[in-house]
């Protein structure tokens, strides 16, 4: 069980820390995260998100979402956030112009957010995983204006 300092840290909206080495996904998510908060209401239930920036996604030969260095972010997003919203808050997290953001679907690979629809269906599949195999922590992966990914 968590202890109440890291459970505080886990609440703390932007939390993060400068990637290091390289870490590896088996692809069906990251089931270690906590689901995120619990409304009545489930337009104010949050989302934990990490974002990744300057870093590189690939796939390992076993199909394995694979990352590495870059600064990493632990971030809480409402479940109704905008696609202009989104864009907004990663640039207040990270100080720089956003060109592309996307998303990895266990399974499916990296998926683009570029509507309102788009964020929409990543909801909708952060929602389905969580009731399939249990709480999801989805990886955000954001490309800056002048930077190819």
């Amino acid at each position: 069980m968590a202890t109440a300092a890291k459970k505080k840290r886990l609440e703390v909206d932007g939390e993060g820390e400068k990637g290091k080495g390289s870490m590896e996904d088996s692809g069906s998510g990251n089931n270690q995260g906590v689901h995120s908060s619990r409304a009545s209401d489930s337009s104010k239930m949050k989302v934990k998100v990490l974002c990744f920036s300057n870093c590189k996604p690939t796939f390992s030969s076993k199909g394995g979402l694979q990352y590495g260095g870059g600064k990493l972010r632990l971030v809480r997003f409402r479940n109704d956030i905008s696609y202009d919203d989104l864009r907004d808050k990663m640039f207040s997290l990270f100080g720089e112009e956003i060109g592309e953001i996307r998303y990895y679907l266990p399974g499916h690979g990296l998926v683009s957010l570029i509507t309102d629809e788009d964020v929409e269906n990543m909801m909708e599949e952060f929602h389905e995983l969580n009731s399939k195999i249990g709480p999801q922590i989805f990886k955000v992966f954001v490309e800056f204006d002048g930077y190819f990914l």
